[in-house]
């Protein structure tokens, strides 16, 4: 009986690691961009806290973004795979709907990661230059659905 699960637990495992293989990478480079953003941000705390004790620096560093690391990775990597699996669901094909909300989150972090850089250097150049990336985005998004949306109206 427990050979019966443990093979059961293996062929779902294995089906849903090949389900979802092509949006793995979405969700590797979504949990490197979470930690360098906590990375950034006790770097941000420790030089905010300039002068005080190791012991006063770490408190500053409240339970609660240590906590908050991993839970905002994991939610924001789940909803990657839902939306994957929303997409193949519907479309019997990815459609990149999942690259393009990865994408999104994409920028949420790496405004954040640039916010905390631009604090620890004191200047504004990481923001600035996040603001361009986002704009050209953006920018780029908005031809490709006008494009789409002129083409079908011909």
């Amino acid at each position: 009986m427990n050979e019966k699960w443990t093979v059961g637990l293996t062929a779902v495992g294995s089906s849903l690691i090949a389900f979802f293989s092509p949006v793995f990478i979405l969700v590797y480079i979504m949990i490197a961009l979470v930690l360098f953003d906590f990375i950034t941000k006790v770097s941000a705390i420790i030089k905010k806290e300039k002068g005080k004790s190791l012991r006063q620096k770490c408190y500053k560093i409240k339970s609660y973004l240590a906590k908050f690391t991993p839970i905002k990775a994991l939610f924001y990597s789940i909803f990657i795979l839902l939306v994957y699996a929303i997409e193949i669901g519907v479309f019997g094909q990815s459609v990149y709907i999942a690259n393009i909300f990865a994408l999104m989150f994409y920028m949420v972090e790496l405004y954040s990661i640039a916010e905390n850089l631009d604090f620890c250097f004191g200047s504004n150049i990481f923001v600035t230059a996040i603001k361009k990336v986002r704009k050209l985005f953006e920018n780029r998004v908005a031809n490709v659905i006008s494009d789409k949306i002129d083409k079908i109206e011909e």
